[in-house]
């Protein structure tokens, strides 16, 4: 049975790319925004690919669009500002940008599930849960066609597991009956399973086996296969297959289709000098979105979740901080020679005299933080590079939200170590006691083949911290002056708590310590004559 194939943007065409023994210089896949294509590439290597395919190790292949652009951000601000008196103003302002053809380092060999392989996958699961219902012996823990109602041949399959021994799996090919691939069925693991298809597995190799050696020579020359195959293209898994025994499997072609925008409302109040006082506060609401190279918070090893779907990594980035309040300010203590109050020279001005106050104040809500689902044991619903998301039931994003705060946890929800904080939710709402992990009435990790769950985006608890300076000069004489300092780093010892553990299925979801931009109180002194 021939595989199956989709087609359109988004998908390979099973046969469409062809790729010779030795390292292509054209006809590498690239990518414009939110589609796939095919452009021309260039690789500085002169090696052959096929002494690298199959090595546990060797070096992946990475390129460049030739025609790659510059990248560059647009800007754009207006702002309205009035005066309040002599000395005081207030400004609004709003601004924006939005960097555009971003560079971004794209696997172009994430294994490709679209092709057939997730029908047959639905079909191998139920093959599966029939055998558990009605087989005997080995049956029970297989997912071959013992002919049971309902059951059907698994043809992807079938040839990637040719020439296996039948002895331990009821008359099977032995890997129908394997465990790790019983696991991915339950799990859902589509691109897990996938990955492990398109490589040298089993038997001999489940790619050989497929292609066949005559079709694809590192078979013969690093594997000594001599399958005939099942007549699969090269490409059925992936673009490039001479990249396989590298990490993942991968080929990193960087491309210009990244981007970003941050838009924002200011608003700004300045006092000038004003009886000692002068002062600037501002607060800022915004918001930071993109596809770009850093800052994302979407699972996955490279920069976007897949391939085919690029819009799916379109998120809040790292520095997304929706609202900041800054306040810096400085004031003569109104006090000692010249001044409001106790205006006399002598010994009182020497000890109360000459006294000023500076304070800089900075309040901004949590940093992003993304839930995912798939480590720990998890599977990879779509792909083999990105997080599978996960499952909300009876809760919704913004009731997450609201529970997000700071809850001491007890030594029995943390396992017996008391000194850390749950960060994320409150555990009376969503966490497991005694170090359970997320409750499972409210999230649980997908398990859906061929689908990417939710990837909510929560925000940290909120940060705060005041540095404030108090400093006195004294004049001795006219050409000896003595200054005072000390300064008070984090003067009220706000704690800033560090982001939590997020994947649901760690025993440590929601806990998380202390971090983050705050350090405990520092208090410094300072003196210093000048002549």
């Amino acid at each position: 049975m021939a595989p199956s194939s989709s087609t359109g943007p988004g998908f390979y065409t099973p046969g469409a790319l062809a790729l010779p023994n030795t390292l292509p210089t054209t006809a590498v896949p690239s990518f414009a925004p939110f589609t796939y294509s095919l452009t021309p590439a260039t690789f500085q290597s002169t090696a052959a690919v096929s002494q690298y395919t199959f090595i546990s190790g060797a070096p992946g292949v990475a390129g460049i669009n030739p025609n790659i652009h510059q990248p560059y951000v647009q800007a754009w601000n207006v702002g309205i500002q009035r005066s309040l008196g002599a000395s005081r103003a207030i400004e609004i302002r709003y601004n924006g940008n939005h960097a555009v053809r971003q560079w971004l380092n794209m696997n172009i060999n994430e294994v490709n599930t679209q092709n057939g392989f997730l029908t047959e996958f639905a079909q191998a699961q139920n093959n599966l849960a029939i055998n558990k219902a009605h087989g005997t012996g080995a049956q029970v823990n297989s997912f071959a066609n013992y002919g049971y109602p309902g059951q059907v041949n698994l043809p992807i399959m079938t040839a990637a597991f040719a020439g296996e021994p039948t002895s331990t799996c009821a008359g099977a090919s032995r890997d129908f009956c394997n465990g790790t691939y019983v696991n991915d069925l339950n799990g859902g693991g589509a691109g897990t399973l996938a990955q492990s298809l398109s490589g040298a597995n089993g038997n001999g190799s489940y790619f050989c086996n497929m292609v066949g050696a005559s079709n694809f020579a590192p078979c013969g020359a690093n594997l000594g296969s001599t399958a005939a195959g099942a007549g699969y293209p090269i490409n059925f898994w992936q673009a490039n297959p001479y990249a396989t025994g590298n990490s993942n499997n991968a080929d990193y072609y960087i491309n210009d289709n990244g981007s970003s925008n941050y838009q924002a409302l200011q608003v700004d109040f300045r006092q000038r000098n004003w009886r000692g006082l002068t002062f600037d506060a501002n607060y800022t609401w915004s918001k930071t979105l993109g596809i770009s190279t850093s800052g994302n918070y979407f699972g996955s090893q490279t920069n976007a979740y897949t391939i085919r779907n690029m819009q799916l990594s379109y998120l809040p980035t790292s520095f997304d901080i929706r609202q900041v309040v800054h306040m810096n300010g400085t004031w003569d203590i109104p006090l000692g020679h010249g001044r409001q109050f106790l205006n006399r020279t002598g010994i009182v001005d020497k000890i109360v005299g000459g006294w000023n106050v500076g304070t800089v104040l900075t309040y901004q809500t949590g940093t992003p933080f993304q839930l995912s689902g798939t480590g720990n044991g998890g599977f990879r619903t779509y792909n083999n590079v990105a997080d599978s998301g996960i499952n909300l039931s009876g809760v919704s994003v913004s009731q997450l939200q609201a529970a997000v705060g700071v809850y001491r946890v007890t030594a029995a929800q943390n396992g017996g170590n008391p000194v850390n904080f749950v960060d994320l939710i409150n555990p009376q709402f969503l966490v497991a006691a005694k170090g359970g992990g997320a409750n499972a009435a409210f999230l649980t990790p997908n398990t859906t083949a061929g689908v990417i769950g939710a990837t909510p985006i929560l925000y940290g608890p909120h940060q705060f911290a005041d540095n404030i300076a108090l400093t006195k000069n004294v004049i001795i004489t006219e050409r000896i002056h003595f200054s005072f300092q000390s300064e008070f780093i984090n003067a009220f010892n706000h704690p800033t708590f560090g982001l939590p553990t997020v994947n649901i299925r760690s025993t440590s979801f929601g806990i998380g310590g202390v971090g983050g931009i705050a350090t405990p109180r520092v208090i410094e002194f300072r003196a210093n004559l000048t002549f």
